[in-house]
């Protein structure tokens, strides 16, 4: 009959699991890890590298590749101190608008000085095109 067993066949012993140390039934495949989980953790391990934070100066594991790493406390501290910036950061409009065109030296230090008084360099009526008379000026 198709499906049974016959009393020769015995089934695989219970392996034990490379990433938790379990036991478990391997089934037809021969696996070498319980759960998909098990082997991902395990990938995970193989992964890590000892870094140096550049903050506290301690010692930890990560998987990331970066040059400049942070500890879990320095990097959170970090972050929030970046987000507390950003949001304090409100660059106010200039008062005026500018009538010089975009790229020029005047357009340019007009931006500068904004700057420096702490506005936006950039007013929502600022010029940004060449009008109409000035473009037709040394046509004819």
């Amino acid at each position: 009959m198709h499906g049974d067993r016959d009393a020769t066949q015995v089934r695989r012993p219970a392996a034990r699991c490379r990433g938790c140390g379990r036991y478990f039934r391997q089934g037809r495949r021969k696996r070498l890890f319980c759960s998909n989980k098990c082997y991902l953790a395990s990938v995970q391990r193989r992964r890590l590298r000892k870094a140096v934070c550049v903050v506290c100066g301690r010692t930890f594991s990560t998987t990331k590749r970066k040059e400049r790493a942070f500890c879990k406390n320095c990097g959170r501290a970090l972050l929030i101190e970046r987000m507390a910036f950003a949001e304090s950061y409100k660059a106010k409009i200039p008062s005026e608008p500018t009538s010089h065109l975009p790229g020029s030296y005047e357009k340019i230090e007009v931006m500068r000085s904004r700057v420096e008084r702490g506005e936006s360099p950039f007013h929502p009526d600022d010029r940004l095109e060449p009008s109409c008379e000035e473009s037709t000026e040394g046509t004819l």
